[in-house]
């Protein structure tokens, strides 16, 4: 399961249907920042965590994750 922290960090979790099942797996790592954000995947592929409580609300970038691509063998 996957959730934006409440410290703008997105993380991944084990579990599932929104039930967190032990410690995280992977995140973002950012810089601590509280307050209310939203993320969205923009038209290039890349991950956005913006401030704001959505797309009309927006308060600014936060972060932007650009996809990484695995070369087929």
């Amino acid at each position: 399961m996957s959730c934006l922290q409440s410290d703008s960090n997105l993380a991944v979790f084990p579990g599932s249907s929104g039930t967190q099942e032990g410690e995280v797996l992977w995140s973002t790592k950012s810089r601590p920042v509280q307050g209310v954000f939203y993320m969205e995947i923009q038209d290039d592929g890349k991950l956005a965590i913006y401030r704001g409580s959505g797309p009309e609300d927006n308060l600014g970038l936060l972060r932007r994750m650009r996809p990484r691509y695995v070369p087929k063998k």
